[in-house]
């Protein structure tokens, strides 16, 4: 369990995390932090596999898209399986940040993710407007210096993150399934490897699914 903190509040928020999120527009909200991540996750790849970013898209029903540019078919790879597992090892690492209680290295890496994209990436209207709000949200809870308030709101949006990253894997396995030419990642790596989409969906599955196992162990 998290020290120092009842149990009641963090199964609290854990659920209100876990419901909120399915509340039209306002859930859509708050789950855009992962497609921030995702796409965060394809652009360092592409950098880390000196390829070039151009620009990312942020979209107010969840989705998204990041747009790179790359000199071999390895960068191309690199940046296609980067983004599903980089969601869900961030989710994983801010609970591991919360149960050590550095709650403000939270904050300090939400903050530079949201700093990150806003200057070099994110480039269409809602994309924008997203950031610099969730910016202000970040800057207002911080800014009151409440420890409660700051420890409520960094779990929230650390089980929002895994959470979601958990369904988008089950429904990229389904899309897979039903429509396996409009399943994403997925089909990137079908076209560069000619592996079939339902596998990679499910590799995808499975690696979120490993880091929710390793998160739950945090609260043993």
């Amino acid at each position: 369990m998290i020290p120092n903190q009842p149990d009641y509040i963090v199964y609290g928020v854990l659920l209100i995390a876990l419901v909120f999120a399915r509340i039209p527009k306002i859930g859509k909200y708050f789950r855009v932090i992962d497609t921030l991540f995702h796409e965060s996750g394809h652009a360092l790849a592409a950098l880390f596999t000196s390829g070039t970013v151009m620009k990312i898209e942020l979209f107010q029903d969840t989705s998204g898209a990041t747009y790179t540019q790359t000199k071999n078919w390895f960068s191309d790879f690199i940046i296609s399986i980067s983004g599903y597992p980089f969601a869900s090892g961030m989710s994983y690492l801010l609970f591991y940040l919360i149960h050590t209680e550095k709650y403000n290295w939270v904050f300090i890496l939400l903050v530079i993710f949201v700093l990150l994209n806003l200057a070099l990436w994110v480039r269409n209207m809602y994309g924008i407007i997203w950031l610099i709000t969730f910016g202000g949200i970040l800057f207002a809870i911080n800014y009151f210096k409440n420890e409660q308030a700051i420890f409520c709101f960094t779990l929230f949006i650390s089980a929002t993150l895994l959470f979601d990253s958990i369904i988008k894997c089950f429904q990229l396995v389904y899309i897979s399934i039903q429509t396996p030419q409009k399943s994403g990642d997925a089909t990137n790596l079908k076209k560069q490897t000619y592996i079939p989409a339902f596998i990679w969906a499910v590799l995808f599955l499975a690696v979120s699914i490993y880091f929710a196992y390793r998160t739950v162990f945090l609260f043993l």
